[in-house]
């Protein structure tokens, strides 16, 4: 069986096509709705998308790549984001990162092989 979009998400596709001047110009807003919907973004809903918009798997794939924000695995139950820039490293920020790569046994942008735990670098959290 091949994924689909739900109504709700396809009603909601439409009603972007109407307020951006292109189809590609909804890519960015489409990406969400369809990690929205399946979790993530897997190869199938990329597939989907790039259909769905008549764009070029290859555009799609690319900008899906490009963001942070889009995850290309499943999620795990935790996510643990570390902030790296140059005020959190000199607050330790590298050294707990380290410290979770070497406890957990990854490294930053993996999951561990249970699905418990992913660990990312991030730049700027807050605080």
């Amino acid at each position: 069986m091949s994924l689909d979009f739900s109504q709700k998400t396809r009603q909601e596709i439409e009603r972007l096509a109407g307020r951006y001047p292109t189809r590609q110009a909804t890519l960015l807003p489409v990406l969400y709705l369809a990690q929205d919907e399946f979790g993530y973004l897997s190869d199938e809903a990329m597939a989907l998308v790039a259909r769905t918009l008549d764009l070029p798997l290859s555009h799609v794939y690319g900008v899906a790549t490009f963001y942070t924000m889009f995850r290309l695995q499943p999620p795990a139950r935790h996510s643990l984001r570390v902030c790296t820039n140059l005020g959190c490293t000199l607050r330790g920020g590298a050294d707990i990162l380290h410290h979770l790569e070497k406890r957990l046994g990854i490294r930053a942008g993996q999951t561990t092989p249970d699905g418990l735990f992913s660990l990312s670098e991030e730049d700027g959290l807050g605080g």
